[in-house]
């Protein structure tokens, strides 16, 4: 987790310096390119919370802890993120419908992280199909 958190922290310091650059490379319409890096800024930390949320929920699955990481997942992304971003797209457009999307994946890695110390996967067991 620390491992990916790291890479990503690194490709978001990397994308805030270079937002305009990469932006650029993309469009040449100057308000496009300012909408592209302001939401560079969003994404640079959405990305943080999503390496520790894919690192600890993958590791949550592998050992076999399946059901808490669907539901984090369900009410993230389900009682979270789509009435954000409804709610918050409506008042702000597309930064408030990345907000909402970060909002939702920050509390998810939170969330993952959190089951993960506390640990019960440590008492489950993985049946073999079939």
């Amino acid at each position: 987790m620390f491992l990916a958190i790291g890479c990503l922290v690194s490709l978001g310091l990397l994308f805030m310096l270079l937002r305009y650059p990469i932006s650029r490379f993309y469009s040449d319409d100057e308000a496009v390119v300012q909408i592209a890096a302001n939401v560079f800024i969003i994404g640079a930390i959405y990305q943080v919370f999503d390496a520790m949320g894919a690192t600890t929920a993958g590791a949550l699955r592998g050992a076999g802890d399946t059901r808490a990481p669907m539901l984090i997942q369900l009410i993230a992304m389900w009682v979270i993120m789509i009435p954000l971003v409804f709610y918050l797209g409506g008042l702000y457009g597309l930064y408030g419908a990345w907000i909402a999307s970060s909002v939702a994946i920050v509390v998810m890695g939170l969330c993952y992280y959190i089951r993960f110390k506390q640990g019960k996967w440590k008492t489950m067991s993985v049946q073999k199909a079939g």
